[in-house]
């Protein structure tokens, strides 16, 4: 009589199992995590555009000069145009 419980567990878990590859369908998970990349992106790329503002802000009260320092317009490449770079 033993029997009868450890194939209802394992039923239980064989069922838990095909549930739970339904759920985390590939496609899906790649299409959520490329949203949450660019929506990190765009927070990152939204604060850094603040720093340099902050820093042009901060350098013209230590200064007193509205001339911006070239270094604070500089940006970093996209992983798009290192490619570009170095693929020749």
């Amino acid at each position: 009589m033993e029997y009868i419980p450890i194939l209802a567990e394992r039923e239980r878990i064989a069922e838990d199992i095909l549930t739970n590859k339904q759920l985390m369908d590939k496609d899906n998970v790649k299409t959520y995590i490329e949203k949450d990349q660019e929506s990190l992106e765009s927070g990152i790329s939204s604060l850094r555009e603040t720093v340099k503002e902050k820093m042009a802000e901060l350098e013209k009260l230590e200064t007193g000069d509205d001339k911006i320092s070239k270094g604070f317009k500089l940006r970093g490449m996209s992983s798009n145009e290192l490619y570009n770079i170095t693929k020749e």
